[in-house]
């Protein structure tokens, strides 16, 4: 762990805001990623392989291309993630559960090839959604 640009950063340029984390807290937020790289300020997280470019995740896993995480499973493209779990392309989320094709996600629950999504509930093959049961 090395101390750069205000920044702590493991041997995988993962790094942690030295005014946010100590030394030994970034240490132990290191470890929870394996083969991850160029994730920022990731902690808690479980058994993440192959994250790339994580920022501000918690409890992900098989991410890529992930922002401001919490609870993704297996992720690929999220961005203001929250509660996601089957991810794809995400975008927008905040409460989405199986997603795909996600957009602009807020309530999701059962979605699938949502696109502006809202307050939607069983998605399916939504397209400028807004609460559309199947």
């Amino acid at each position: 762990m090395k101390k750069s640009n205000s920044k702590w950063e493991d041997e995988y340029n993962n790094s942690w805001d030295c005014k946010l984390f100590t030394e030994e807290q970034a240490l132990q937020a290191s470890k929870s990623l394996e083969n991850c790289t160029g994730c920022q300020g990731c902690y808690g997280c479980q058994g993440c392989h192959g994250c790339y470019g994580c920022i501000n995740c918690i409890d992900c896993e098989n991410c890529y291309g992930c922002y401001n995480c919490y609870g993704c499973i297996n992720c690929i493209n999220c961005i203001n993630c929250d509660d996601c779990k089957d991810c794809e392309d995400c975008k927008d989320c905040n409460g989405c559960i199986d997603c795909e094709d996600c957009y602009n996600c807020k309530d999701c629950q059962d979605c699938q090839d949502c696109y502006n999504c809202k307050d939607c509930d069983d998605c399916d093959d939504c397209k400028d959604c807004d609460g559309r049961k199947i």
